[in-house]
């Protein structure tokens, strides 16, 4: 699974960890938030659109998305598949 820790304290971002490995944090007021960066995909439900004619027409969509900056998904969108269906 391709992940990345977020270091943070206090809403301060200490370090962000991208390879695996073991590493020392000082545990003290040190939060540790883990986004994942692998490739998700969302489709989703059909919905009827008129066209130019008026006639219905049944529209549906799917996403494919990476997570590039772990920082930014954790502390700048509170809900990232919110987000992204929004």
């Amino acid at each position: 699974m391709e992940a990345t820790i977020v270091f943070s304290s206090y809403g301060k971002i200490l370090r962000v960890n991208k390879a695996q490995g073991l590493y020392w944090v000082p545990p003290i007021m040190c939060e540790f938030i883990k986004v994942s960066t692998q490739i998700k995909t969302f489709i989703s439900s059909s919905r009827a659109v008129p066209d130019k004619t008026g006639s219905p027409m049944e529209i549906s969509t799917c996403i494919s998305y990476v997570i590039s900056s772990p920082a930014a998904a954790t502390y700048q969108v509170e809900n990232v598949q919110e987000y992204i269906t929004a």
